[in-house]
């Protein structure tokens, strides 16, 4: 093979100030891109936008899903566009992440349990328990920095600013419901649509 007929991937983080779809399939197609690098232009032949970076956070290329971390959409993509479950082989629960498998084993099945020295509290795994602690006998809280919410947990405060500030819904496939975050949204279609 000569030298002239070998290509390189090579993953290049593209910025928008605001993505949108089409900005995405715009990128897909255009066919006179290049990298400027070292003083040198590079043609490119094709680009696979794998993600695109939001207010340091990253889009799916397939949907709507916005996360700030990248380990986070890897298994999105794993569990909703490649259909990755993970079974438990005592029972019927499946997961689409393997740590959740392994915490539901250790609660449901060998019943691992950390309770909090301060109360009557028992968590089902470590990092419960320390955001127990932190909340309930530390005080913490999590105040927004765009409005006066304050909330309870982290995951709560992150919830409120997707939710309230950036208007992030999660969408029902089956219907016209949307929810705030993705665990009403599990909860909306197991009550409503599951076994139908």
């Amino acid at each position: 093979m000569s030298d002239s007929n070998k290509s390189e991937l090579v993953f290049v983080k593209v910025e928008f100030e605001s993505p949108v779809k089409e900005d995405l399939e715009n990128i897909k197609r255009e066919d006179h891109l290049s990298i400027k690098t070292e003083g040198a232009e590079i043609p490119v032949k094709s680009v696979e936008v794998v993600s695109s970076s939001i207010n340091n956070g990253f889009v799916c290329d397939e949907c709507d899903y916005v996360t700030t971390h990248t380990l986070n959409l890897k298994r999105h993509k794993e569990s909703k566009h490649y259909g990755i479950k993970y079974t438990c082989d005592q029972c019927g629960y499946y997961t689409a992440r393997a740590d959740n498998l392994k915490i539901h084993k250790e609660h449901i099945h060998d019943g691992i349990r950390y309770p909090c020295a301060s109360c009557d509290y028992v968590a089902t795994h470590p990092s419960s328990l320390n955001t127990h602690k932190r909340s309930k006998h530390d005080g913490i809280r999590y105040p927004c920095d765009q409005c006066e919410y304050v909330g309870k947990y982290s995951y709560l405060l992150k919830c409120h600013k997707k939710s309230k500030h950036l208007g992030i819904r999660h969408q029902c496939d089956e219907c016209k419901y949307s929810a705030a975050t993705s665990s009403t949204l599990r909860k909306h279609k197991r009550r409503k649509h599951e076994n139908k």
